[in-house]
């Protein structure tokens, strides 16, 4: 069976905020949520930053069948957290985040 997915940014000089990945077993989404100008500044990384790490984590997890979907969200949650907890400010409503399907 073939699968294939495109994205794009919603506007086009600035970069991707969603990502998409595909195993055998898994397919996993990130819409990233755009931060509004005037609440940037909590993390020096950035939305696109946060899908792309947060989406190749899960789809890594979500590829181990042992793996509970459940578990395999919250170990790329908590392993994402990790990377730049020491950097950013993450309970600041400017901090990156995204929807998963």
């Amino acid at each position: 069976m073939l699968f294939s997915a495109a994205t794009e940014p919603g506007e086009h000089d600035k970069p991707n905020e969603d990502w998409v990945g595909m195993t055998p077993n898994a397919v996993v989404v990130l819409d990233g949520v755009t931060v509004q100008e005037s609440f940037r500044g909590s993390c020096i990384h950035g939305t696109p930053w946060y899908v792309m790490k947060m989406g190749s984590k899960l789809i890594a997890e979500a590829a181990d069948q042992n793996t509970s979907l459940t578990d395999a969200l919250r170990n790329a949650i908590s392993s994402t957290t990790a990377l730049h907890a020491d950097t950013c400010q993450l309970d600041d409503i400017g901090a990156p985040s995204a929807a998963v399907a």
